[in-house]
């Protein structure tokens, strides 16, 4: 299972699944959230600003990279995988679709990015990371159309996590 969250969220969520793997997007390495218990090679830190993203796409690029070799080490039959930025809409968001995508590199990216938004119907993935991500993952800019296909404006975040299911297999 992914879950993505708020940033206020994330302590409650660790401390409920102590053998999570857990990113944390957030806009300064010293922002990431102490969270007690966790093991640090099941945690992820991404310092990335969304209003920085586009101006230096060699950050952007290296977060891309950072997430899939993490997500890899990632079984979701051994433990959920949690994710948050500050408000649980855009950075997390994209990392969960990344996520998806490259543990299911056979999956239509369009399903993909459809079940993110039946599962977080405020989510709206910040493009440039998952443009980044399309590039590491070799999928041809599929991810990002399937993205950019997406209704626009959804509607607010709801405050309860969101919660995908996905296993080993679709």
């Amino acid at each position: 299972m992914i879950i993505v969250a708020c940033k206020n969220e994330i302590a409650a969520l660790t401390a409920a699944n102590p053998s999570a793997y857990v990113i944390s997007v957030v806009d300064r390495a010293e922002d990431a959230p102490a969270l007690e218990g966790v093991d640090p090679t099941r945690r992820l830190v991404i310092a990335l600003e969304d209003a920085c993203l586009a101006a230096n796409g060699g950050a952007c690029r290296n977060a891309a990279t950072r997430l899939v070799e993490f997500v890899q080490n990632w079984k979701p039959s051994e433990a959920p995988l949690l994710m948050h930025c500050e408000r649980g809409v855009s950075r997390s968001t994209a990392c969960a679709y990344i996520a998806m995508c490259a543990k299911a590199p056979e999956a239509k990216e369009c399903d993909l990015a459809a079940r993110l938004r039946a599962a977080a119907p405020h989510a709206d993935p910040n493009i440039l990371l998952i443009d980044c991500a399309d590039a590491v993952l070799g999928r041809e800019g599929r991810m990002t159309d399937a993205v950019l296909s997406l209704p626009d404006d959804p509607p607010p975040p709801c405050g309860e996590p969101a919660r995908i299911e996905f296993g080993e297999t679709l």
